[in-house]
């Protein structure tokens, strides 16, 4: 009777402790996905990294281009970039290269979901300078995953400054210099971004 007992308070505890668990994970989740301001943050091995937007510290650089140079195409990339006001980290994301004209592939980009993170058009890519080292995917043939939890449209008075806010989660990745003796992971990636340009006018 004591055993049954026993095992019934150790399977109480476990269940409280997972559902705490739970519980923490989700708060944390949901204070993110509040947030209105551009930030990146992650662990790059065992240091932890923070940027956020604001005076002082971070500031934006939103742009997007088409590779071809013909402004009237509506396939483009589009890239924002958190910089330090004084000093060289950096941190950039670029999505992958679509049809802004199209629905379709504006959804298939940042539709909610998991989508690949890697060094080719179909993929999206970061890079992030620290320290005055740059990470990057360097290689073509990887298959990396971020996932797109939240995307908000923001439209201001001026039509120009109309924007994308898109709330993204990487849990895993590997980053180097493009030298495959030397390379660090990236986890725990939460990034809100800001991107213009996403759907052609």
């Amino acid at each position: 009777m004591q055993k049954i007992v026993f095992i019934l308070i150790l399977s109480l505890l476990f269940f409280s402790c997972d559902k705490d668990d739970n519980e923490i994970q989700t708060e944390d989740f949901s204070l993110f996905l509040e947030r209105i301001t551009p930030l990146f943050s992650a662990s790059l091995d065992n240091e932890i990294l923070n940027w956020g937007f604001g005076l002082g510290t971070y500031q934006t650089n939103i742009a997007y281009w088409n590779p071809n140079g013909d402004a009237t195409n509506p396939n483009r990339y589009l890239r924002f970039v958190l910089n330090q006001e004084n000093g060289d980290n950096q941190f950039l994301i670029r999505t992958p290269l679509y049809d802004t004209s199209s629905d379709i592939e504006f959804d298939t980009v940042f539709g909610l979901g998991i989508k690949t993170i890697g060094n080719s058009d179909d993929d999206f890519f970061i890079r992030i300078r620290n320290v005055n080292e740059e990470y990057s995917i360097c290689d073509i043939d990887v298959d990396y995953q971020i996932e797109i939890l939240k995307t908000e449209e923001i439209i201001d008075d001026d039509p120009s400054e109309m924007g994308l806010k898109v709330w993204i989660k990487i849990d895993d990745l590997s980053l180097n210099e493009c030298n495959p003796d030397y390379t660090k992971n990236l986890t725990n990636g939460l990034i809100l971004a800001r991107f213009i340009g996403y759907k052609f006018e």
